[in-house]
């Protein structure tokens, strides 16, 4: 079965619309200064921003996240879009069903980007 086929019996998150995964954080940043009613969420691994009027969201990761940042990132991109604040218990017990289920989460392939930035 094929990525396509797989997400539409089993989706993981739903389609709000147009996503940027693993962008750089400047144009993430450069949108925000943009747009000032985008909602913009930081953490020590990654930076995201959704404009709600136009269905759009950003990821940026940093260098040194944990093997679960991209999957929470994307995690609170949803809650965001739904105008949801979701708490890291809520994060590791989606872990817990997703696990359950026999899904791994130790890697993943959400289409990331290649791009990272640094704390420093």
């Amino acid at each position: 079965m094929n990525v396509n086929e797989c997400n539409n019996i089993e989706p993981l998150f739903s389609s709000f619309g147009t996503r940027f995964l693993g962008c750089s954080l400047s144009h993430l940043m450069s949108y925000q200064n943009r747009v000032p009613s985008a909602k913009l969420r930081t953490t020590d691994a990654y930076t995201l921003l959704i404009d709600t009027r136009r269905n759009i969201g950003w990821i940026a990761l940093a260098d040194d996240g944990s093997k679960h940042s991209s999957l929470n990132a994307i995690f609170d991109l949803e809650a965001l879009a739904r105008d949801e604040n979701r708490s890291e218990k809520e994060f590791t017990a989606f872990l817990d069903q997703l696990r359950a289920h026999k899904w791994r989460t130790d890697g993943n392939n959400l289409g990331f980007d290649e791009w990272t930035y640094s704390k420093k």
